[in-house]
């Protein structure tokens, strides 16, 4: 209509509208970006609400037109195709904050509008939209509105992650596994199931835990990072329940022993004993630890190990001790299957079967006020199908929780190969062996070596394979 020239668009889509226009992915870097703010003079919007909602961020937008011109001596200008006024004039910007505050007014009643929407979807045990917790998918109902069911495809990596989160396996090792193998982090997966654009964001540690940690795996509402409640103080579920309460309760145990461990970990201090874990003492059962000293004005560095509370006197060099505990580890588990643990759920059909007797509970109702004989007929042929149904469900048997080990066809053997120190420590503790040792007979200040003891522990789950291992 004026005779310019469009050079380009900002469209920003699905942006909340609290969002200052500098942090908006599309108008954002056509105002921060020294090289594309010298290509155009005019920011022009269907409404002036569409570049800058609230006078707080129309006053910034105005500010900076004008710091620009001033430091670059180019005129910038902000235009509302349907809203007639002059910035360059007290009387237009006095005009543009009137609009601005209706603007703003109206977003704010738009905004209480939808919490009021949300809380109300809550209540009722629907989902009120946004990315469901990673294991789970919205899917829509026949009457309207949308609830929670299990996705099969992120549950299955999700029940992968328990499983080995409750068999012991750091966090950081099961990330790793998970990027090395290119599945798709949680927000790239969400985007992957609506259609949108892939990423290629990774796995962190901190975005497993908080699912792991998370209620909301039972099938509750989360708000404010906690279960939504109905009036009688018991969670709203809006879903299946992924594990049960005993289940998710002992997996939060294992996540918070395990976040004290990372925290306490010492595993990359130089003088860090690097088999911690893996060596303790056949006494007390405390972990041996290495001690390093020098002779020779340094020149010569000897390490040893002992132990901690000095159950026994000298010290064991740890290249003897760290060979021996090799060999008895390979002499004893090196033909064994490493098996793993994986967590299975547990199934019951409590949910179904509740559901199923309120709708009994309300056909029967509707029975006695039937007034035809042909809908009462109809009501009864209801009721006998649900009838039916829920001793079916009654029937079904309640499988609980279990954690069951798996044979992963890789020996011990193969798996220690292919590891370095800090993985082989790894699986030695994982899997519960360690080394006891101590040495007998060594006086303090003597030359005699005395005699070094020790014994390879065999976890009670692992001595059917080792024994089978053995007899093969």
């Amino acid at each position: 209509m004026n005779g310019h020239t469009i050079i380009g668009w900002a469209d920003d889509v699905d942006v909340s509208r609290s969002v200052s226009p500098f942090d908006a992915p599309e108008l954002g870097p056509w105002l921060t970006d020294p090289e594309l703010i010298d290509k155009y003079d005019i920011i022009a919007g269907w409404k002036l609400d569409r570049i800058a909602v609230g006078s707080i961020y129309l006053n910034q937008m105005m500010a900076w037109c004008f710091d620009t011109k001033e430091k670059k001596s180019v005129e910038k200008s902000l235009v509302s195709v349907t809203e007639n006024f002059d910035l360059t004039t007290w009387v237009g910007r006095m005009i543009a904050n009137i609009i601005a505050g209706v603007a703003e007014a109206e977003w704010q009643i738009i905004k209480e509008r939808n919490q009021g929407s949300r809380q109300k979807l809550m209540e009722l045990g629907r989902w009120p939209g946004g990315r469901p917790i990673y294991g789970y998918k919205a899917v829509e109902l026949p009457e309207g509105g949308y609830k929670l069911d299990v996705d099969p495809i992120s549950s299955m990596i999700l029940f992968e992650a328990i499983s080995r989160t409750l068999g012991g396996e750091p966090l950081n090792r099961i990330v790793a596994d998970f990027n090395e193998r290119d599945i798709l982090s949680p927000a790239d997966y969400y985007r992957y199931a609506t259609g949108q654009e892939v990423r290629g964001d990774p796995w962190d540690r901190a975005t497993l835990r908080r699912i792991l940690a998370s209620p909301a795996l039972r099938g509750f509402i989360m708000y404010e990072g906690k279960p939504f409640l109905k009036d009688d103080g018991t969670p709203v579920t809006v879903g299946p329940p992924l594990v049960s309460y005993e289940d998710h309760k002992r997996l939060v145990a294992v996540l918070d022993e395990a976040a004290d461990r990372y925290r306490k970990q010492t595993r990359d201090r130089k003088d860090a004993t690097p088999w911690l874990g893996a060596l303790k003492c056949m006494d007390c059962g405390k972990n041996l630890v290495r001690q390093q000293s020098s002779r020779d004005y340094g020149k010569k560095e000897y390490v040893y190990y002992r132990c901690r509370d000095r159950c026994f006197t000298g010290l064991i060099r740890a290249d003897i001790l760290e060979e021996l505990l090799e060999t008895q580890f390979l002499e004893t588990f090196g033909e064994a299957v490493v098996h793993k643990k994986v967590f299975f759920p547990s199934e019951t059909h409590t949910v179904e079967l509740e559901e199923a007797l309120t709708r009994l509970d309300d056909l029967t109702a509707v029975l006695g006020k039937a007034g035809s004989e042909n809908g009462r007929k109809r009501l009864e042929r209801q009721i006998l199908s649900l009838d039916e149904r829920i001793a079916e469900l009654e029937k079904m048997p309640i499988r609980e929780a279990r954690t069951e080990f798996v044979p992963t066809g890789t020996t011990f053997e193969e798996l220690w190969a292919s590891r370095d120190v800090l993985g082989r420590r790894d699986l030695l503790v994982q899997n519960g062996i360690y080394l006891e040792a101590k040495l007998e007979g060594k006086l303090p200040r003597s030359r005699e070596p005395g005699a070094l003891l020790h014994h390879i522990h065999i976890p009670d789950e692992l001595k059917p394979i080792v024994e089978e291992a053995s007899t093969a």
